[in-house]
C-alpha cells in the first residue's frame, strides 16, 4: 500500500495560487507548474473589480522542482 501525504511547496498570504499540474521527468525530477497572483480584495466593497488573466497584469505562470521526490522543492521561478 502507498502511503500518501500533503506537502505545501508554495506559501504567501498576500499571493494566489492555483491550477497546480505535476509532471515526472525521465530523470525522476517532480515539476510543478502554478499560476500565481497578488490577491485581491473580493466584495461589494472592493476598490476594483476582481480581475482574471490576461487582464491581471500581476498574473503569472510559475514552475519549481523537486530533485527528490517532493522532499524538498526548489523556489519558485516565472516562467
Amino acid at each position: 500500500m502507498q502511503h500518501k501525504h500533503h506537502v505545501t511547496i508554495f506559501r504567501d498570504c498576500h499571493r494566489y495560487a492555483m491550477g497546480p499540474s505535476l509532471a515526472v521527468t525521465r530523470s525522476g525530477d517532480w515539476i510543478v507548474v502554478f499560476n500565481l497572483t497578488v490577491m485581491h480584495e473580493v466584495g461589494p466593497h472592493s476598490p476594483v473589480p476582481w480581475l482574471h488573466p490576461p487582464y491581471d497584469p500581476e498574473y503569472r505562470n510559475v514552475l519549481t522542482r523537486s530533485r527528490d521526490q517532493g522532499q524538498s522543492w526548489e523556489t519558485p521561478r516565472v516562467l
